[in-house]
């Protein structure tokens, strides 16, 4: 755990996603190390309407966001969302919710072959999925720092879509 709360989430996101192991410590004594959650967020998906997987996605009613990120389709890019949602977090304090619209549209369809590790594309679904589950959990953490069950219910998200990718 380094003070950046993004660091570990993202390192393991990366590591686990190219196939390694990782193993996390909550300890309170690295924990409390982190830097606090400052900041809500109003965490808002959108995707094409073609989009072949929008069924799974389940976007968010147009709006505009405060922050807008498009998600290129790899992994560097999927670990560019998640340090994007968790910084946001631990941005400037304040008491409204930054508005984050995150855009899967770019991210390939479940079943399109993967050229650089192999197999099959899970779609966007996963991500999604695990994108909302983590905001869930920090927001309910927004004014202090993660307990280790918040932080590994976070890793549990990020591994689950993990596994769900690369079919």
């Amino acid at each position: 755990w380094e003070s950046r709360l993004s660091s570990h989430f993202t390192f393991m996101f990366d590591e686990l996603m190219k196939g390694g192991g990782v193993g996390s410590n909550y300890s309170h004594d690295y924990l409390v190390q982190t830097e606090q959650l400052t900041t809500p967020v109003d965490l808002r998906i959108a995707c094409d309407a073609l989009h072949p997987d929008l069924d799974e996605v389940q976007p968010d009613l147009a709006s505009a966001g405060d922050i807008t990120l498009l998600v290129t389709d790899s992994r560097e890019g999927w670990v560019r969302a998640l340090r994007v949602l968790i910084n946001t977090f631990t941005g400037q304090a304040g008491t409204e919710p930054v508005r984050l619209t995150v855009d899967v549209s770019a991210v390939r369809e479940r079943g399109k072959p993967l050229k650089g590790f192999g197999g099959t594309a899970s779609g966007p679904g996963p991500l999604v999925d695990a994108l909302r589950r983590c905001a869930a959990i920090l927001n309910t953490a927004v004014g202090r720092r993660l307990t280790g069950l918040e932080a590994m219910r976070i890793d549990h998200a990020i591994a689950q879509c993990v596994v769900a990718g690369n079919v």
